[in-house]
């Protein structure tokens, strides 16, 4: 994990890769950090100085589950309540309460209606103290009984 800023109650399976550092694609015509990144320290540099940004910030939002070995590049958001699948490959942000799979990853569906999802966005049970949750917990396991409840 690098440069990645994680959120409360999420649940990361092994084997998961965030913020993988990124390589030129287009215009430079090698792909070989010695070209474009700057790394007296490391012992070795060419350029005189970095070309290209080889990190930028990762966020993974609260209560996001993601599966054995999925990857996610630079730069990506996953949005709270989101699902990735067990090795997917997540290379664009993924919206909150959604749920994607594959290579490159893609939605396979929501987890909840709109209606729910923004209840449940608004709702924040993330930022509820340990009281709370213990209080709570059960109304946590349906999506309809917290919104009927509104705590």
């Amino acid at each position: 994990m690098s440069n990645a800023t994680i959120g409360r109650y999420c649940s990361i399976a092994p084997q998961v890769y965030i913020g993988l550092g990124t390589h030129p694609s287009r215009k430079f015509v090698s792909t070989h950090p010695l070209l474009y990144l700057h790394r007296p320290d490391m012992g070795w540099t060419i350029a005189d100085r970095d070309y290209l940004a080889e990190f930028s910030p990762t966020t993974v939002g609260n209560d996001v589950w993601i599966g054995l070995r999925a990857a996610i590049v630079d730069g990506v958001t996953i949005g709270d309540g989101a699902i990735i699948g067990a090795g997917a490959v997540v290379v664009k942000d993924v919206p909150p309460y959604t749920i994607w799979g594959g290579v490159p990853a893609r939605q396979i569906r929501e987890r909840f209606s709109r209606e729910e999802a923004e209840f449940l966005m608004s709702f924040k049970w993330w930022e509820k103290d340990e009281d709370w949750l213990r209080e709570n917990y059960h109304k946590l396991h349906d999506v309809s009984v917290l919104m009927k409840d509104g705590i």
